[in-house]
């Protein structure tokens, strides 16, 4: 289905299983869509199913949208004032249209993150909160080393130093950056506005202000899960000490993808 979540002219592209007595909300990642979750990575859920195929037969109903600027949803226009805590009021609209007071919630890297934020803002909307790829990553320099740099001129040899929105995907500074638009067709089978991407990226300040007290005074279970190898596993982490009911999964020699 489509709405426009926070009627702003912004229309979202969303899907619901429908049945299932009680809802999962899934989050996906930047610069990608609820695509990860039917597809995953390069197709990788053709063997062993999908996330959504497994919490279906658990007997969930599950819900996602593709956040503005991502997916088949709309592009706002590429400036910071167009996301920010947007991207955690357009997933309570989503809820208030569908009729779902409580959810399940599950978020995927930037998806985790905007879905702590949704905890700490609404709890009142959560039963559990599940996260992985991301976390607390609140004055530990995540934001200023990653998001506010996505649309610097990139530095890698191959590229000269060329610069421009083809470089603006910061995960991709881990790989080959002048190439992130080639590697996010080919990881998730479709290639993101890098325009949309930088504005998003760059109003992620507002989604990771989440203190301490605000963990805390989550009142529901949360899970996490990485991979060892995922050069974010530190802001998942040092969520174990200070969330009070908090329960983790470490998956060996995986990294972020």
């Amino acid at each position: 289905g489509e709405l426009d979540p926070l009627g702003d002219g912004v229309r979202c592209r969303f899907l619901d299983t429908k049945e299932g007595e009680e809802a999962v909300l899934l989050i996906h990642g930047m610069g990608v869509s609820s695509h990860m979750f039917t597809h995953g990575w390069n197709g990788n859920y053709k063997k062993d199913g999908s996330p959504i195929d497994a919490l279906v037969a658990a007997g969930f109903r599950v819900v996602a949208m593709d956040a503005r600027g991502h997916g088949l949803s709309d592009l706002p226009p590429h400036d910071r004032s167009s996301y920010g805590m947007k991207q955690v009021e357009e997933q309570i609209a989503l809820l208030d249209h569908l009729g779902l007071d409580k959810v399940h919630v599950a978020g995927y890297s930037k998806g985790a993150e905007v879905a702590i934020k949704l905890t700490t803002t609404h709890p009142q909307r959560v039963k559990s909160l599940n996260v992985g790829g991301s976390g607390w990553s609140y004055e530990r320099g995540w934001y200023e080393k990653g998001y506010a740099r996505v649309n610097d001129p990139c530095d890698c040899p191959c590229c000269g130093g060329g610069g421009g929105y083809g470089c603006a995907c910061f995960a991709m500074r881990y790989c080959c950056p002048c190439c992130a638009g080639c590697i996010a067709q080919c990881l998730v089978g479709e290639k993101p506005s890098f325009a949309a991407v930088a504005a998003a990226s760059k109003s992620m300040d507002e989604i990771l202000n989440v203190t301490e007290d605000d963990l805390k005074s989550i009142p529901v279970p949360v899970g996490a899960v990485w991979g060892s190898k995922d050069q974010e596993r530190e802001y998942l982490e040092r969520m174990q000490p200070v969330v009070p009911d908090f329960t983790m999964k470490v998956i060996p020699d995986e990294d972020h993808e």
